[in-house]
Order: structure tokens, then C-alpha cells, then sequence
């Protein structure tokens, strides 16, 4: 088990389940304000899952991660600005949405491969770089929200790679 973060806050939970060469696969998810996101019964390639959380952490923090006038909005507000613009159905042209760019600057969906195909994660930044997550599973109407501290994500994300790399060869990229 590889496990950083607080559950009650962010954190980030593996399981390997089998080891072939540099291939590791297993279980996945994020634990953001308590709640459990990711399908636990999906088995994913967790190397992949590393290489998306190294590159998280270390560039997420940057500047296109910050829009202070989306941050302090209401959650729903907020997924009809940077999620429905940004999928299937939306706006294609990445210039022309709401808040440019949307997809490649606030989701986070990417780190946990197939374990979080059946959910959208979006973390946008305020101006004081305070985190927002928030999280719904496609088509349900429930959604979650929860605030972190600057970087917050970013540091739980290197926490879980360290983990990760001392306990399994990681093949670069």
C-alpha cells in the first residue's frame, strides 16, 4: 500500500496488485474532504498514474493554475465555466471558452489513468494560490468541494511519487 495525504483533506492511495519488469498495476484513487474518488475496483498501470503525479507536482503550482475570479464562485457555477466548456459537447476551441484553456490548466482527472474515468476532478487556484478541489462522478448530480492550502496537492503528490519510486523501478519517460 502506498498512501500520502490526509483522507480528510487530499490525499493519494494505491494498492499494487502485480509487478512485471517496470509495469506495476493496481488500485487507485484520491481521497479529497473525506470521500473516495476513483473506482477501488479498477485495476490501472500505476506507472502511468506516477509520471502524471510527478509532472503534477511539479507544475501545477504555476500561474495557470490561479484565477481568482473562478475560484470564490459557487461549485456549480464553477463546473459550468471550466468543465462543460471543456468535454464532450463543449466549446472546441480552447480560446473560446469561458476561461481559456480550461481543461489543460484545472483538471486533474489525468493522474489516476482508468480509475477516475468515471469522474471529473477540477483544482483551481485563488489568488493567494489556495486550492480548490472539486469533484462529481459523471452523470450525478452530487458534487464535492473542498478547500487546501497553497500547493497543498502539489505536496501530497510529491510525498506519493517518493513513496512510489523507493518501493518500485520506474521507468523514465
Amino acid at each position: 500500500m502506498i498512501f500520502a495525504g490526509d483522507k480528510t483533506r487530499f490525499a493519494i492511495e494505491a494498492e499494487p496488485e502485480s509487478v512485471t519488469g517496470h509495469w506495476v498495476h493496481g488500485r487507485f484513487c484520491l481521497w479529497i474532504g473525506g470521500t473516495r474518488v476513483g473506482d477501488w475496483d479498477d485495476s490501472c498501470a500505476l506507472n502511468y498514474c506516477y509520471h502524471h503525479l510527478v509532472q503534477f507536482a511539479e507544475g501545477a503550482g504555476s500561474a495557470t493554475a490561479i484565477e481568482p475570479s473562478v475560484a470564490r464562485l459557487a461549485p456549480r457555477e464553477i463546473f459550468r465555466m471550466i468543465v462543460e466548456p471543456a468535454l464532450e459537447g463543449g466549446i472546441a476551441d480552447p480560446r473560446e471558452q469561458p476561461v481559456p484553456y480550461a481543461y489543460s490548466r484545472f483538471h486533474i482527472t489525468a493522474i489516476g489513468m482508468s480509475a477516475l474515468d468515471n469522474y471529473v476532478v477540477v483544482l483551481v487556484k485563488d489568488a493567494e494560490r489556495s486550492e480548490r478541489c472539486l469533484w462529481a462522478k459523471h452523470c450525478d448530480s452530487a458534487m464535492g468541494d473542498c478547500w487546501l492550502s497553497p500547493n497543498e496537492a502539489e505536496q501530497v503528490a510529491h510525498a506519493f511519487c517518493v513513496q512510489f519510486r523507493d518501493s518500485y523501478e520506474v521507468a523514465e519517460w
